[in-house]
């Protein structure tokens, strides 16, 4: 499933849902706090918040373990999964 994210250059949207769906548990805890009497508790903002709190610390981690160093500081020479490289594609040239 990784290789096809690559070939079809699909990264951005992938990690564009990813990120949506982590935000939903805690758009929901505040929203429903905001709109109605409820308020949530210490153990229900743990909860909602985790998934969000996992994915930026997952984004953070990947995007800084890049090495350029050891790519002499050109990223076409990165390879990605499915034979893929850090290069504009045709439409974007």
């Amino acid at each position: 499933k990784l290789d096809s994210t690559y070939k079809n250059n699909t990264r951005t949207r992938l990690i564009l849902i990813v990120a949506a769906i982590s935000i939903i548990p805690m758009a929901l805890d505040g929203f429903s706090q905001m709109l109605t009497d409820y308020e949530s508790t210490s153990f229900m903002r743990l909860i909602t918040g985790t998934p969000f709190g996992i994915f930026v610390g997952a984004f953070l981690a990947s995007s800084l373990s890049a090495r350029p160093l050891f790519f002499s500081k050109d990223p076409s020479r990165v390879l990605l999964p499915s034979g893929s490289r850090f290069t504009l594609s045709a439409e974007e040239e």
